[in-house]
């Protein structure tokens, strides 16, 4: 079953003018980054510009009501509209406020793989919104924001830098109150979000992980991640030995580590998730039997298509044979038997091809372990039309 992380700090609905600063803040869930930054512990970031502000992603919407929470904190801090809203991926505790901020005049900016998110069709306006591919640059007059895609927690996963207050967000790829997960290809993903986060950072830097109230530093953040790698590489090492992912779990070595991961010095922490961090591991970097060659993987590239159904998409990108259809899912395919896929979704369907006498890839359909919120998008059987994704 797919696991919904949602950590909320409780955030009051109206504001008194009798509070001091400190309570304002405390009452709000605020945290001061600079003197125009922001952030708000509904994973939104505020950064106050010369005529506008900018939200960093718009929280859980509906749910708890984020939307007017956000919406007192901003005139709690400024009277200057919310002109964009940058939506770091496509995770409804991350984009959940969309709509709601769309229809009061901001515009929305995400990366154009959001177009394959199970919620886009909910959780993003159909005006009001612009899609970049690799980057993109805000200049509010007084801060420079820059946008920069990879994926990572997501398909459609960024980092956020304010040149002008040298602050960082990072998003879900840095997390206080649970493991980071590696992202959608895993120790790649993870040596990705890396290489990128740290060529923006200089001793100075104010890094702003996601779901916490936490605020770091580059040798904090460069500290975090070789915590993380040694335990990823006990968790190896454990696997190599035989070990079950119940015996990973109580390993003592593996679990100081974690230990040294408790950002938010919670004694709760990580507990809720360490087993399913543990199966997550596995499923992506250890239980890997099949390889294939990218002329193998050729043969399954191209656009499938069903009548009354989103086309089926299958490329190859960075070196992994990847499917995606629109308002359904993104995925890489691991393959696990002749013409047969487990899609690296938190589902885990099986993506079938079919070949005729000849051997050429004719058809591709899904089965399903367990009931997905995409499954009647992605039922049926979709014919090849063609030898190249669009």
């Amino acid at each position: 079953m797919r696991k919904v992380y949602l950590i909320l700090v409780a955030v009051a609905l109206m504001l008194s003018s009798n509070f001091t600063k400190a309570e304002e803040a405390e009452f709000l869930s605020i945290t001061k980054v600079t003197d125009n930054v922001y952030n708000l512990h509904l994973n939104v970031g505020v950064v106050v510009g010369k005529e506008y502000v900018v939200l960093i992603e718009s929280g859980y919407g509906e749910y708890k009501d984020s939307n007017n929470k956000i919406l007192s904190a901003v005139k709690s801090i400024t009277d200057k509209p919310i002109k964009y809203v940058i939506n770091m991926h496509s995770h409804g505790d991350h984009s959940g406020g969309n709509n709601f901020f769309a229809e009061r005049g901001a515009t929305i900016i995400t990366q154009k793989n959001a177009i394959y998110s199970g919620d886009f069709e909910s959780k993003y306006p159909k005006n009001n919104s612009i899609s970049f591919e690799k980057s993109f640059e805000l200049n509010l007059g007084n801060e420079v924001i820059e946008i920069e895609h990879m994926i990572s927690h997501t398909f459609d996963d960024g980092i956020v830098y304010l040149k002008n207050s040298n602050v960082l967000f990072v998003g879900e790829n840095y997390k206080p109150n649970y493991l980071t997960y590696l992202g959608m290809f895993g120790l790649d993903s993870f040596n990705t979000w890396g290489e990128k986060a740290l060529t923006k950072l200089d001793n100075n830097t104010i890094v702003v992980p996601a779901h916490g109230k936490t605020l770091r530093n580059k040798q904090e953040l460069i500290a975090y991640r070789a915590t993380y790698k040694a335990w990823f590489d006990r968790i190896k090492s454990l696997y190599q030995q035989g070990k079950t992912a119940n015996e990973m779990s109580t390993d003592q070595l593996a679990l100081s580590f974690v230990n040294k991961l408790n950002l938010d010095n919670n004694p709760e922490h990580h507990s809720k998730f360490y087993q399913s961090s543990i199966d997550g591991l596995i499923r992506f970097e250890m239980d890997n039997a099949m390889k294939l060659t990218p002329t193998q993987m050729q043969d399954y590239v191209g656009s499938y298509q069903l009548a009354n159904k989103e086309d089926i998409q299958v490329e190859i990108l960075a070196g992994r044979l990847v499917a995606k259809q629109k308002n359904s899912f993104i995925s890489w395919l691991k393959p696990i038997g002749q013409d047969k896929f487990e899609s690296m979704t938190f589902y885990g369907e099986h993506i079938s091809f079919s070949r005729n006498k000849s051997g050429d890839i004719t058809a591709v359909k899904a089965s399903f372990p367990e009931k997905t919120h995409y499954q009647d998008r992605l039922t049926g059987q979709w014919s090849k039309t063609s030898n190249s994704s669009s």
